[in-house]
């Protein structure tokens, strides 16, 4: 019997040479450079603006543009081979994941998470553990144009984890998932990131959005009798995407497990980006169907060419037990409220 793995292969390069799909998996795949359907894990998406989970590539986060959402062209690389951070390990040796692009003065500005070099720079939790070596942290790159050159910093490593696992250290894999939001009223921009397996926390950003202002905040937690739990039971929370609606701070967010299948995502509602965020509604905003398992890694909402909204995020075509992250395919989905829930498509991928 075939593997999952080798079943999963099998359809991604149909789908790549063009061979037909059924009409419901096709809908809302976007178009790559080379005019095919493409990976694109994580996207995030500012002013026809792409970047992407980059992972082991020798290149970090590709940077992608388009004129109608739809068809997009590599343009470069925020973080090229020999020009990654020095507190960083440079890939394929070390991964880099979920970039969020904004603008922020005159600078493009990319939130993202990375394996910090232990060689180079020490880094502790809270209560003075050391951080296991390669432990995923929180950078930030800036530039004046999208060919750079890119400036990059450090800006929050874990120290949240061993507080709520002080039996279970090893669980702490890191911070990942930076998204940042923007108080239309202040001005204040906050930044939301994950810290595994399964929290989500806050903090204020400084002017220049280069560094984190005041005390870190819990905003979300999984829960165990909740779609944020696997197939396993492990359950977790992940992918804040924040954004300002009506006077309210409302949070995307992911949960589950990509690898499994079971991955999803849902919605949160706070009148304050500092304080607890309120789940909206019982079930996923956005699930497996039509063909696709495990949508999520979505970004905030995007006004389409026609004043639509549009969600940018990534789905699987079967399950993936290696857990690797190069082939989660871009999709695009419509976004919209239905009694005052956000909702994704009619809810299912594709």
């Amino acid at each position: 019997m075939n593997s999952p793995r080798i079943l999963r292969r099998t359809l991604l390069v149909v789908l790549l040479l063009g061979f037909t799909l059924p009409a419901a998996a096709q809908a809302g795949l976007v178009l790559g450079p080379s005019g095919k359907p493409f990976s694109c894990p994580d996207p995030s998406v500012y002013e026809h603006t792409l970047v992407c989970t980059s992972d082991h590539q020798a290149n970090a986060f590709p940077i992608y543009r388009t004129s109608d959402l739809q068809h997009w062209r590599l343009t470069g690389y925020v973080l090229p081979a020999g020009h990654q951070p020095w507190w960083a390990l440079h890939s394929p040796e070390g991964k880099y994941w979920a970039p969020d692009i904004t603008h922020i003065g005159d600078n493009w500005v990319v939130y993202f998470s990375a394996q910090f070099n232990s060689s180079l720079i020490g880094l502790r939790y809270n209560d003075g553990f050391p951080l296991q070596p390669a432990t995923l942290v929180i950078g930030v790159a800036w530039a004046q144009t999208l060919a750079g050159p890119w400036n990059t910093t450090l800006v929050h490593y874990p120290d949240q984890c061993r507080r709520f696992n002080p039996q279970r250290p090893g669980v702490c894999a890191g911070v990942i998932d930076p998204g940042v939001v923007r108080d239309p009223i202040t001005g204040r921009r906050y930044l939301f990131w994950a810290e595994q397996p399964s929290t989500i926390w806050a903090a204020a950003l400084s002017p220049n959005g280069l560094a984190t202002s005041g005390a870190v905040h819990l905003v979300l937690w999984a829960k165990r009798h909740n779609w944020d739990c696997d197939h396993k039971g492990i359950c977790r929370v992940e992918g804040p995407a924040p954004f300002f609606h009506k006077g309210k701070f409302i949070l995307l967010y992911s949960g589950a497990s990509t690898w499994d299948g079971s991955y999803a995502m849902g919605a949160a509602v706070s009148t304050n980006p500092l304080r607890p965020f309120r789940r909206m509604g019982t079930q996923p905003i956005l699930r497996s169907g039509n063909g696709w398992i495990a949508p999520g890694g979505g970004q905030v909402p995007v006004s389409g060419p026609y004043g639509q909204q549009e969600l940018f995020y990534h789905a699987l075509l079967g399950p993936d037990s290696t857990g690797e992250s190069d082939e989660r395919l871009l999709l695009e989905g419509r976004f919209h409220w239905q009694n005052g829930i956000p909702l994704v498509n009619n809810g299912l991928a594709g």
